[in-house]
């Protein structure tokens, strides 16, 4: 590839992406599929390739028909259901991408568990399990709670906490279904839970930022969705160095070699144990509040990196940023009030409001349930999430909790 132009071909790309490569200059392609071929940020691309759906016998031969036209010097997502393709693209045109193995093991969450535990780091008792009587022995083996997640599920989607084996049934709501579907079934971990923000370059893991994840769910609520995050994660030194070596020594047993990384961890009484991890940017405005401290831009150096420019990982630390989510009770909305106010109070950067009166609010079962949000800057972590919460509380809502949308657990 010496001397062939700078083309990057994307994967289902978010506008960030595409907008930091226009902006960089990078001769970009996109392959997408499509439902989302109309997406106005897409047009920016040189060329659209579009396909049924992301398989790999709809795509590969389609990109390597183009990439014989005009080749391409790397293929990369940021999208959870691009991940994968685009390291598949990258592999079989033998361009620059992150590695499909180590995508596979971290897409697949039973695979991860089994690289890790293989490897001696952050050992959690899991088995993969496509039933509840499957689910209840292995509970029985390693003591109840347990957790209860879909295999490759995104956006909190289906992890559910099960309690005891009258629970266990309502995590497995598809089980006669064809095929039948996998979950993963782990050890309950105690203790709060943050996540690992990182880029890898040539197989060099650069932490830039560790965050504080906070939760919906607990004994009222068996669902867990993120109510918000904070960065900096207000944390000890010696806890924050234990996550931080924690996760470096994870990505590198999974073999992630290049691109970004968003990893979650819980701080159990013993010590951090691995969650899950991700080849890609946080969701939920997490890169937003990692530039706005640190002043990287995770979007920017992804480009970079794919296009082979220079990748600037130093952080200049300044302030702090967090996010918090809208809630509101179940039900069909009568009124909301207060919405106006938000505006007024310096250091918000950033609000929205989902929901209207009229609308009905669902139960928070998955990130999509949530109904908007306030980000917001302060002198530290901890400032910056305070002045949230208060944004947050002006904001009243009020519902007739006796129409409730209820959707499956499955959906």
């Amino acid at each position: 590839m010496t001397g062939a132009p700078t083309r990057i071909l994307l994967v289902a790309p978010t506008v960030e992406l595409t907008d930091r490569a226009r902006a960089l200059g990078v001769e970009t392609f996109v392959v997408t599929t499509k439902r989302r071929a109309g997406l106005e940020h897409i047009g920016h691309a040189r060329m659209t390739l579009v396909v049924d759906d992301l398989s790999d016998d709809q795509v590969l031969p389609v990109v390597a028909a183009a990439h014989r036209l005009t080749p391409f010097s790397a293929c990369v997502s940021l999208t959870e259901y691009g991940l994968e393709p685009a390291a598949a693209i990258a592999a079989a045109l033998g361009i620059r991408g992150v590695d499909v193995d180590a995508v596979r093991r971290t897409r697949d969450k039973a695979l991860m568990r089994e690289a890790l535990a293989r490897a001696g780091v952050s050992e959690v008792a899991a088995q993969e399990c496509v039933s509840a009587d499957e689910a209840h022995r292995f509970a029985q083996r390693h003591g109840y709670p347990v957790i209860v997640k879909p295999v490759d599920g995104v956006g909190s989607a289906m992890v559910r906490r099960v309690d005891g084996p009258d629970d266990m049934a309502r995590a497995f709501p598809d089980a006669d279904a064809a095929p039948a579907p996998r979950f993963l079934v782990e050890q309950y971990l105690t203790g709060p839970e943050y996540s690992v923000e990182c880029f890898t370059v040539d197989g060099a893991h650069t932490v830039l930022a560790v965050t504080e994840k906070h939760l919906i769910g607990g004994a009222e609520q068996a669902a867990y969705v993120e109510l918000g995050h904070t960065v900096p994660a207000p944390l000890a030194e010696p806890d924050r160095a234990a996550i931080v070596a924690l996760t470096v020594e994870a990505l590198t047993v999974l073999g992630v070699d290049g691109g970004p990384s968003h990893t979650e961890v819980k701080l159990t009484p013993s010590g951090p144990r691995i969650i899950e991890t991700h080849t890609r940017v946080g969701g939920d405005y997490i890169p937003d509040l990692v530039q706005r401290v640190t002043g990287v831009d995770l979007y920017e150096q992804t480009v970079r990196w794919a296009a082979g420019l220079p990748v600037s990982l130093t952080a200049t630390p300044d302030g702090g940023a967090a996010i918090r989510f809208f809630t509101p009770t179940p039900g069909v909305l009568t009124s909301v009030h207060g919405a106006s106010l938000i505006s007024n109070l310096p250091g918000v950067v950033r609000h929205e409001l989902t929901v209207r009166s009229g609308d009905t609010v669902p139960p928070v079962l998955r990130s999509l349930d949530r109904s908007g949000y306030v980000l917001a800057v302060g002198e530290d972590g901890r400032a910056a999430m305070a002045l949230c919460k208060r944004a947050v509380g002006l904001v009243r809502f009020e519902s007739d909790p006796a129409v409730v949308a209820r959707r499956p657990l499955n959906a």
